[in-house]
């Protein structure tokens, strides 16, 4: 496989001495500038760090057909078209000097691009050499890869939000006519629906490190990985989804390790609600136990019987489940398929086993360290997890909160010790009163952290989309950002501090009247480190 581009002396006299990266742990009050509500492409250029104010202009980094100077055009889709919906963008320096830059294309035949990047060390300007799609036909291609995060190893995390349904082998028809060429027998639904991990070798190539059967097999917005480099949070970007953690065996290594799903028992239904979390086990896996099971073509018949249900109910011998998109459904898992049908049918799999699986939309997630807290997004509290007779057939009825179409964030305590999350509480909601009003949250999507703000991006039909921070000491929203006119604010991504600079992302999906685009702001934190 070729290198992202041919370092040529012109080109490797840009790069910089390999950049310092530290975290961000010296960054404890983060303030940006509110913009105007109720404006479009606006993005705010004042900043206040450690109570030190900055201006920082938003840049672009990259828009769609982009041509770097060194070679290849940004966000062209596998079917040879260009693509509107670029979403996460991750940021990876290198010891080489240069700033790799990962970033989705959320199509149905989706793509990653890999972009090589030079920091001006003066202004933190980042300036794109080249770019290139990552090479997935290894793994079968990708689909919808949606949000993502960089683990605490420096590699991508990608995600893929299509889950076809593996009952009757779901076709994604661009998806074969691209990767497989139209050879429909060499395709399984269950080859799709999993975190991929990729990186950048010591050499500069791209690589795929691997698609991580071991974990469950979801509408993935993403999977987030915690401080001690196993435990992993994994959010279902679906209807009557359930809450699942993963465990890695060992640290920086996503092969092998035990899945769990979340029982939430409601102790309140107040502005947004509170529940406790017991988490149920799912069993061990392995990536080849699992990867060896599709690749032999394994079937939704192999793991489960079937069979027709009432109102909710299920024959004896018989388990009910809700999950996904899928509906009431009675099953049964088949002798010694548990294994098999935890990662390839993980949401029924997690109704079968008395899991909660009433949750909407469950998007981004980030850890705030300081006060050992989970935030997690839902774009819309409804459907199950309301009181309703279509989403809650078959389920246990876990949740039954008043309707909020804006949705909400909520935040999860965890142990310091082992960042298992044991209570889910909202912290704060959109408005609830008609439509979602301009000046409040409007279907919280991505979500990340520096210093007590944590930044809010919305995927909303209220048009325009904002980027928010919300200061967790104050409980207050101020909007950073106003994307283009419909388009979605994605991407909200913070870096570690790289060199002297910290990186603040966002990416414009689907506008109607440009190039879908990402940008950043370079926040200089030289007089705040250690």
């Amino acid at each position: 496989m070729p290198r992202l581009l041919v370092v040529t002396a012109a080109v490797a006299a840009l790069a910089s001495p390999a950049l310092a990266v530290i975290d961000n742990s010296f960054i404890t009050s983060f303030k940006p500038k509110g913009v105007p509500y109720g404006s479009q492409a606006v993005f705010t250029d004042t900043f206040e760090v450690n109570g030190v104010s900055q201006t920082v202009p938003f840049r672009k980094l990259l828009s769609v057909d982009q041509k770097p100077p060194y070679g290849g055009t940004w966000g062209i889709k596998p079917t040879g078209s260009s693509s509107a919906k670029p979403d996460f963008v991750s940021l990876m320096p290198h010891s080489n000097g240069y700033v790799y830059s990962a970033q989705h294309f959320e199509d149905n035949a989706g793509s990653l691009y890999m972009s090589q990047l030079v920091q001006d060390p003066a202004t933190g300007e980042l300036f794109p050499t080249a770019t290139m799609p990552i090479d997935f036909k290894a793994v079968g291609g990708t689909t919808r890869p949606c949000s993502g995060s960089v683990t605490p190893w420096n590699t991508h995390l990608s995600s893929e939000e299509k889950t076809p349904d593996g009952r009757n082998n779901e076709k994604i028809s661009d998806l074969l006519s691209t990767v497989y060429r139209g050879n429909s027998s060499a395709y399984s639904a269950y080859r799709y629906g999993h975190p991929i991990e990729v990186g950048v070798t010591a050499s500069g190539y791209p690589r795929v490190v691997a698609k991580h059967y071991a974990l469950a097999r979801l509408s993935y917005e993403m999977a987030y990985v915690m401080p001690d480099k196993k435990t992993t949070y994994l959010m279902s970007d679906k209807d009557n989804s359930p809450m699942m953690m993963f465990v890695a065996d060992k640290p920086e290594d996503l092969t092998a390790g035990n899945l769990f799903t979340a029982k939430l028992t409601q102790t309140s239904s107040a502005n947004g609600g509170a529940f406790s979390i017991k988490w149920l086990p799912m069993g061990h896996a392995t990536k080849g136990e699992i990867e060896a099971l599709v690749e032999g073509g394994i079937r939704f018949s192999d793991m489960f019987e079937s069979t027709s249900g009432s109102s909710g109910s299920c024959p004896a011998g018989f388990s009910s489940s809700n999950a996904g998109d899928y509906g009431f459904e009675c099953l049964k898992v088949k002798p010694g398929m548990e294994m098999a049908a935890s990662r390839l049918e993980s949401y029924r799999y997690a109704g079968v086993i008395g899991g909660t699986t009433e949750l909407n939309k469950m998007e981004g997630v980030t850890f705030h360290a300081s006060s050992n807290s989970l935030f997690m997004a839902s774009s819309y509290v409804r459907r199950g997890m309301t009181s309703s007779s279509e989403y809650d057939r078959g389920t246990a009825n876990d949740m039954t909160l008043p309707g909020n179409e804006c949705g909400c964030v909520f935040r999860l305590k965890v142990d310091p010790k082992t960042y298992i999350a044991a209570d889910f509480v909202a912290e704060v909601c959109g408005s609830t009163s008609g439509s979602c009003s301009s000046r409040g949250l409007a279907n919280p999507d991505n979500l990340n952290l520096l210093g007590n703000t944590l930044l809010v991006a919305e995927d909303t039909s209220r048009t325009p989309a904002q980027l928010w921070a919300y200061d967790i000491t104050s409980k207050t929203l101020t909007s950073m950002a106003v994307v283009p006119n419909g388009a979605e604010a994605t991407g909200a991504y913070v870096s570690e501090a790289i060199g002297d600079y910290v990186y603040v992302t966002v990416v414009a999906q689907h506008p109607d009247s440009e190039r879908a685009f990402t940008g950043y702001w370079a926040i200089n934190v030289k007089a705040h480190r250690a």
